[in-house]
């Protein structure tokens, strides 16, 4: 009985941390994914733009009943492309003091 029960137990806490594993490569992939716009264009309404469209892809996965409309994945995709922008910044800062460097 005692057995059962702790094997019952440890069964749903590794199905609980493969859940969260999962929701954290959810969370990585969706900020990767917007990495690039953030570099190809590197201003800060970019973000507000890339919010924009990913709310819409989110309301397109809503209506289309494909997908699962979710919040976060706006949030995590301006993320991305704020990440993006500031690795475009940060290298402009680096290029100009180097330059002042030569």
């Amino acid at each position: 009985m005692q057995t059962d029960n702790a094997r019952a137990i440890t069964e749903r806490t590794l199905a609980e941390c493969d859940r969260v594993k999962s929701l954290r490569m959810e969370i990585l992939l969706n900020i990767i994914l917007f990495i690039p716009v953030g570099l190809l264009a590197p201003k800060w309404k970019t973000v507000g733009l890339a919010a924009g469209y990913s709310m819409l892809i989110e309301l397109a996965q809503l209506v289309s009943f494909r997908g699962l409309f979710e919040f976060d994945d706006v949030i995590h995709n301006a993320l991305g492309t704020a990440l993006g922008v500031l690795i475009v910044l940060g290298m402009r800062r680096l290029v100009k003091r180097w330059h002042l460097l030569i």
